[in-house]
């Protein structure tokens, strides 16, 4: 069974590849939040809505967990398996893995949500038949999942590709979005809120002609060529719901 958490819905799947998305719910408490989550798949599981289920249902054996970064990906750190610093409001510093194995003491796959998506195209969607794939999500956040020889990339830690470095293009005096590097990263520049603040409204409302999507293929092309001089991908695959809004 695996589950993949974004800041807008959960995905839970199952082994007979039973997708459920959910919209996120406005708790007040990360432990109303992470029992929200846990029902969820035994909800998918069982076919009912009771967490108290899930302590006795011995087929679930194991969970995959691709969860929104910047997270501890390294067994061997102490704070494995933590939501790290993350401008997503009340989560820094969350053990989400600890919490998940309270409930459940089984094995677990502890990822990030990119990794989830490009491991799912590499798979059996657009980048299937290719070793080497990058998959770029631009959404409320901006990241990357890397598969480079059929294996998922990762050192200490997860990349974050969503805060290179790119040039401002000459016509846009926005101040940038990241909490931590302002105008000067991608993530700054062309996340989803990014546009909506830039341009006062929503990707999905901006006129197909509009300046912003010339801007946005600017700093998108930057990131490719960046992307691919040290990566050298087979195929780069765009996702998320501004590549939704540009499509």
């Amino acid at each position: 069974m695996g589950g993949s958490y974004g800041p807008d819905k959960i995905r839970v799947i199952d082994l007979a590849v039973l997708v459920v998305m959910l919209p996120r719910q406005p708790f007040f408490s990360l432990h109303k939040e992470s029992a929200y989550i846990k029902g969820r798949f035994v909800l998918c599981l069982t076919g009912k809505n009771d967490i108290n289920l899930g302590d006795n249902h011995g087929t679930i054996v194991a969970i995959g967990i691709s969860m929104f970064g910047p997270i501890d990906v390294n067994p061997a750190s102490r704070t494995y398996g933590y939501v790290l610093a993350t401008p997503k409001r009340g989560w820094s510093g969350y053990n989400f893995l600890g919490a998940m194995t309270e409930w459940r003491d089984i094995p677990y796959y502890w990822t990030t949500d990119v990794n989830g998506s490009a491991w799912g195209e590499f798979v059996s969607g657009a980048g299937q038949e290719n070793d080497n794939i990058l998959y770029l999500t631009v959404g409320t956040g901006i990241g990357a999942g890397i598969v480079a020889n059929g294996q998922l990339l990762q050192g200490i830690s997860h990349p974050e590709a969503g805060h290179i470095m790119v040039n401002k293009h000459p016509m846009d005096t926005y101040k940038g979005h990241c909490p931590f590097h302002g105008d000067h990263c991608l993530e700054g520049v062309a996340s989803g809120p990014a546009m909506a603040e830039r341009w006062g409204q929503p990707a999905n409302l901006l006129d197909d002609d509009s300046t912003a999507w010339q801007l946005e293929a600017f700093y998108l092309a930057q990131a490719a060529v960046t992307y691919t001089t040290i990566l050298r991908p087979e195929k780069i695959i765009f996702g998320g719901g501004v590549h939704i809004a540009m499509s």
